[in-house]
């Protein structure tokens, strides 16, 4: 099987002296030999060792996408999103220096804690709604459904 990478992934089995059987795992990095796991990519299809998936934060599992389709479907969203990064950057440099000051109280509820920014126009950076998580995430599920709807 040709994977994302343009070369061949194939499993290969040598017999050892013992007359068992040892696996053989052809990779972009050389081979790998023994028991590795395995995982598939959910989209190059590609049967990859565990190590070339990254891992998820705070659990005990490996990313459905391998590390390359990873990294290429990160630049596309980056490209896609250029102008809310810019912003975000713009924002975050403003915290930083002092140019704005984020406030101790959600600006929708009012509850104390630590607060999020939000834009809502990317053309603005400096125009913030500073809000909590859970605000922030239905504030996001609204806009979400009023574009399914639209």
């Amino acid at each position: 099987m040709i994977c994302c990478t343009g070369q061949s992934n194939q499993l290969k089995s040598f017999g050892d002296i013992s007359g068992a059987s040892l696996s053989c795992i052809a990779t972009p990095n050389g081979f790998l030999f023994g028991d590795n796991t395995m995982k598939l990519c959910t989209v190059c299809s590609c049967n990859k060792p565990e190590s070339e998936f990254y891992t998820i934060a705070g659990r005990n599992t490996r990313r459905g996408r391998c590390k390359i389709c990873e990294n290429k479907a990160r630049d596309l969203r980056r490209k896609a999103n250029l102008q809310a990064d810019l912003a975000k950057t713009l924002a975050n440099c403003a915290v930083r220096n002092g140019i704005l000051v984020d406030p101790m109280f959600c600006e929708s509820c009012d509850e104390y804690g630590r607060l999020q920014k939000h834009h809502n126009d990317y053309t603005k950076p400096y125009e913030v709604s500073w809000l909590c998580q859970k605000c922030h995430s239905r504030l996001h599920a609204i806009k979400r459904k009023e574009l399914q709807n639209a």
